[in-house]
Formats: structure tokens, sequence, C-alpha cells
């Protein structure tokens, strides 16, 4: 976990509790939480774009590719 062991976890929220007291720190870590699942959103939405993106791309070139081949119908010679 980014090498972050239990004691700094503890420790950070010992800290937290200390300066901001109980109530203000609830709201942080609302807060907090929240930041976090609006970046993990935007995240998933930009990898599903630049999926179906990278996607579409592929099948235009696929295509492109089939268009450039010989279709083999007629014979050589």
């Amino acid at each position: 976990m980014l090498g972050i062991g239990w004691i700094e976890i503890l420790v950070v929220l010992l800290l937290g509790f200390l300066i901001l007291g109980p109530d203000k720190m609830i709201e942080s870590a609302r807060m907090l939480g929240r930041g976090f699942r609006q970046v993990r959103e935007a995240t998933d939405e930009l990898t599903t774009s630049l999926n179906v993106d990278l996607t579409d791309e592929e099948k235009v070139e696929k295509s492109d590719d089939d268009e450039l081949k010989p279709d083999g119908s007629h014979p050589k010679g």
C-alpha cells in the first residue's frame, strides 16, 4: 500500500484528531473520501473513453487493411 504501514496511518490519524478535533476530522475525512471518489470516477471515465477510441481506431485500420488486400478471386498469372 504505497509503502505506508499501519503505524504511519495511526500516527496520521492521531495527529489529525489532535489538530482538527473530532468533528472537523470527520468532516475532513468525508471531503477527502468524496475527492478520492471523484478522481477515481474521472480516471475510470477517461480509461473507458480511451478504450472505446482505440477500439474504433483498430476497426478503421482493419477495414483499411482489408481494402488494400487483393481479394484472391482472380488467378495469378
